[in-house]
């Protein structure tokens, strides 16, 4: 099966790749013509020895094989010019749009116009159907939130939502209808830029920076589009003012670092990658620093979900303590019999659970697997792959590399478990000669013992030296093999925990379901059955009250303790520990838009494969948090606000994020629950004391309220939704 899922990938690419216009896939040397012939002589060939279980099996799943021999042929230079457009670090400088900018700069009085100008050009560039619904999406959410603070949030939302046309027109309206609202400028001019507009956004983004100098989002913002436009000194220029006043600033630094690599600064490219990823991580910026030659590590981004020390409550367990004489061996038996049994009886009842579990995981492992099939038959009818596969929950790259850094290396737990290990097993070797010398000993006294007893001898009892020759090695060897098995314990109770906290984010909750049974069955085995020595055999006097007779508690259930929801009203962004879910549902009469982004991987895989796109959503209440006038920036740091960060594929990170040893307003953020939230001071949510703990983050940003600010990346040469639009 997955040979016929890798084999399907690569007839797609080529379909993909053979259409005059799509982008080659990137090889050190362009393919000619000849190399693509044969290459999809190959492919028709392997798709005709198929045997016929195989096309049976995927005929049964609906795909549908292509065939490869009507496919239009390209020149060579069609495919070298491909492959440079999908190789080229830096765009060409574009003289024609840089002509086309307005060199009349935008005033109060003209901004209204100018965006008009704008809007008309860009309902001509929009198809007919977009533009039809848009304009009812318009007049339906007037209705609902009046005003266009509300109408340029959704704008973004629907950006945000991977409807970048029904996203620009919404915007354009906002702008006209609120041409002093600067966030609406913003948001629309960032669109712009992504989109291939990008001599259109900045007579914008131009009149902003004159009213808020020194924003870094604003910035940003000129700077892409500059970048896009080719002119790399004065996209340099803006980048390097950004930041200055913000050094990790997503979007920045990773166009920065293109700019850094055309010139030949390799290591100075890998340095301003890091940084991009420093706050706000995607795979597309982890595959850039491996391209550079840079291995990303767990340390180089942070993460920002809150987290318990104890996820399962393994340290509620103990077990009874190893004897260290004769007298303990007698006491210590019964209650590790009795220890041993809760274990076994608790394991079978957990392997019973998961064996249910497995089934469950193995029945949603077939239905992703039939899900990723229909969309690969899917992509290779429309000739080309758009959207993501049903492979990993939205952290699971991310969560991944921080699990990956703390277990490996010196002071990973890997590491330190098998020296560990390695003591208890030399420690073993090394205590040989003590029980040597112990059954040497007893040997001897029986020996004595014998020799005493019988008619007409004394009969005396060796039992009392035996017991203490016995209590000598006993002490000798399990006081310090307790300690061994000890220091083992913890650092397996660590590593369980690192794996506990760090899984939810990378499996699936049905996966996941089998590895916390799976991590509850392995402690328990541990605890169960630990190796000690023990002599019961020299019961002198009364046995000892054990000193610790051991404890099995009931295991924490572990789930996903954050979640946040951004709710634009016609839709949200549901962020869990596994998956982002994005919800989108407008219903106006005669018209409905509904969908599903594809981090939730329902019907709709909606992406912003036609261009370019990665870019930083920020989120704050509107008024009064601090964040200063104009657009949000990255760098500020007060109050409560939430993020987003998308590229091609749609969302790649996001959540929301206290910042500030501040009482969080609840027009801002609040949990579901209806508590208020503080945060430490190292930024780690702490509960409200006078209303009672909080169990985990639950945290809802209202986005009618809300300020949103658009942190753009870059088009590659206008190539976006809008290429081609004219001044």
């Amino acid at each position: 099966m997955r040979l016929i899922l890798i084999f399907l990938l690569i007839i797609s690419s080529i379909l993909s790749f053979a259409q005059p216009g799509k982008k080659p896939v990137a090889k050190e040397k362009a393919p000619t013509q000849k190399e693509m012939e044969d290459m999809m002589k190959e492919a028709q060939k392997a798709m005709e020895e198929m045997s016929p279980e195989d096309k049976k099996m995927m005929d049964s799943m609906g795909v549908k094989m292509p065939s490869l021999k009507n496919i239009p042929n390209v020149s060579d230079k069609q495919l070298a010019d491909a492959w440079e457009d999908e190789n080229r670090i830096v765009p060409i400088k574009d003289n024609a749009r840089i002509v086309a900018i307005s060199k009349t700069a935008l005033t109060a009085a003209s901004v209204t116009p100018y965006l008009q100008s704008v809007y008309d050009q860009l309902i001509k560039k929009l198809e007919p159907a977009v533009v039809q619904t848009s304009e009812k999406i318009y007049t339906w959410l007037n209705a609902k939130s009046p005003g266009a603070t509300a109408t340029g949030n959704a704008g973004a939302g629907l950006w945000m939502m991977g409807n970048p046309e029904h996203a620009l027109y919404i915007l354009s309206k906002a702008c006209m209808d609120g041409p002093a609202d600067a966030d609406n400028l913003n948001n629309f001019a960032a669109c712009l830029t992504m989109a291939g507009a990008e001599q259109l956004a900045l007579p914008v983004l131009s009149y902003l920076n004159k009213q808020y100098p020194q924003n870094s989002t604003i910035l940003n913002n000129i700077g892409q589009a500059w970048f896009g436009l080719g002119d790399m000194d004065k996209a340099t220029k803006y980048l390097d003012s950004t930041l200055t006043l913000c050094t990790w600033h997503a979007q920045a630094n990773l166009t920065k670092s293109r700019i850094e690599e055309s010139k030949g600064n390799t290591g100075e490219a890998i340095a301003l990658v890091i940084k991009s990823i420093q706050k706000n991580y995607s795979r597309e910026k982890e595959d850039r620093l491996r391209k550079l030659g840079y291995k990303l590590s767990g340390n180089d981004f942070d993460w920002m979900f809150p987290r318990k020390p104890d996820p399962l409550g393994l340290e509620e367990f103990s077990r009874p303590d190893f004897p260290t004489s004769v007298m303990e061996s007698i006491s210590l038996k019964p209650i590790w019999e009795e220890f041993r049994d809760k274990c076994t009886n608790e394991i079978n009842v957990l392997k019973t659970q998961l064996k249910q579990a497995e089934e469950t995981m193995q029945k949603e492992t077939m239905r992703k697997m039939e899900e990723n099939i229909s969309f690969i038959n899917n992509s290779i009818n429309q000739g080309a792959i758009s959207g993501n596969f049903n492979d990993l929950p939205l952290y699971a790259p991310k969560a991944s590399l921080k699990l990956k850094e703390i277990s490996e290396g010196k002071d990973g737990y890997s590491f330190q478990l098998q020296k560990s290990g390695t003591s208890m097993a030399e420690y073993m070797i090394s205590s040989g000669p003590l029980e040597v010398e112990y059954r040497k000993t007893i040997e001897e006294i029986t020996e004595k013992e014998l020799e005493q007893t019988g008619e007409g001898k004394p009969s005396l009892s060796f039992c009392p030296q035996k017991r203490d020759v016995a209590d000598k090695f006993l002490s000798a060897y399990n006081i310090k093999w307790q300690v061994l098995c000890n220091d083992y314990l913890k650092l397996t109770r660590n590593r369980l925990n690192e794996e506990a906290y760090w899984y939810q984010y990378i499996q699936w909750p049905d996966q996941y379901e089998v590895t916390k049974l799976n991590i509850k069955i392995g402690w328990l085995e541990l605890l169960r059955d630990a190796g000690f020595e023990s002599v019961t055999e020299y019961k002198c006097a009364p046995p000892k009250p054990p000193k610790n007779s051991g404890k099995l508690v009931n295991f924490n259930d572990i789930h996903c303790d954050y979640h946040s929801e951004l709710n634009l009203g016609f839709g949200s962004i549901e962020n869990h520990c596994d998956r982002m879910v994005t919800k989108i549902d407008i219903s106006i009469k005669g018209f409905g838009l509904k969908g599903k982004l594809n981090q939730d991987f329902g019907d709709n895989r909606n992406t912003f494969s036609d261009q370019f796109v990665n870019c930083t959503i920020e989120l704050g209440y509107k008024e009064g948090v601090g964040f200063g006038k104009g657009p949000i920036r990255a760098e500020a740091k007060a109050g409560a606000y939430g993020f987003v960060e998308i590229d091609r594929t749609g969302f790649t990170d996001g959540g929301i994020k206290v910042t500030a040893d501040i009482k969080a307003g609840t027009n801002i953020i609040k949990s579901l629950d209806g508590t208020e939230s503080y945060i430490d001071k190292n930024g780690v949510p702490i509960p409200n004391l006078s209303q009672g703990p909080i169990k985990d983050l639950s945290l809802t940003v209202i986005g009618a309220e809300a300020k949103i600010s658009i942190m753009s990346g870059f088009s590659v040469e206008g190539k976006g939704i809008l290429k081609g639009i004219k001044k």
